[in-house]
């Protein structure tokens, strides 16, 4: 698990993640958050991984977005219900490992890097499910420390469980 605004150093640079990240078993199906509309389908030019977009209706200005996705299921327009599977997580750098990659976002704007905005996907949540997931979050975090022997989050900072900010555009994000 991959912390919303967490730091990551690599051979592309450094940035904050802007997005919750997964490193999960290669079949774990990636399935829609939310009941809505898939309103794009992209490609991320590095990886050549599908992002896939939902919006709740189309008047919404909040998206929801799986980026590092295979074996995509949906197309543009397709209606999804909570649930219904979107796609596996990529191989893209996991190669051979039994591993994949997926990145969940929730966001507003485009025009820009400047005018996207993402936000902590906890606290897009609705306010009844927040303490169960929570306490899976809390958990997770604590039983993953305990098993590696090493503190590797930041729930001290955490302003939403397993966020170290509430929010941030992508140009913030892309420029630490």
């Amino acid at each position: 698990f991959i912390e919303f605004a967490t730091l990551v150093v690599n051979d592309f640079g450094s940035k904050r993640v802007p997005e919750y990240g997964y490193v999960l078993p290669n079949n774990t199906p990636i399935v829609s958050p939310i009941q809505g509309v898939v309103v794009s389908i992209d490609t991320i030019s590095w990886s050549n991984d599908p992002v896939i977009t939902l919006k709740s209706d189309s008047r919404s200005y909040w998206m929801v977005s799986f980026e590092h996705l295979q074996d995509v299921t949906v197309q543009v327009g397709d209606l999804v219900e909570v649930g219904q599977v979107l796609g596996m997580p990529s191989q893209v750098g996991y190669e051979g490992t039994g591993f994949g990659f997926t990145e969940l976002a929730v966001w507003t704007g485009g025009a820009t890097v400047a005018d996207i905005v993402k936000v902590c996907p906890f606290s897009a949540l609705e306010e009844g499910l927040k303490p169960d997931y929570a306490q899976k979050i809390n958990q997770f975090a604590t039983d993953w420390e305990s098993y590696i022997g090493t503190d590797v989050y930041k729930q001290n900072e955490w302003v939403f469980p397993g966020c170290l900010r509430e929010q941030m555009t992508e140009y913030e994000a892309m420029n630490p």
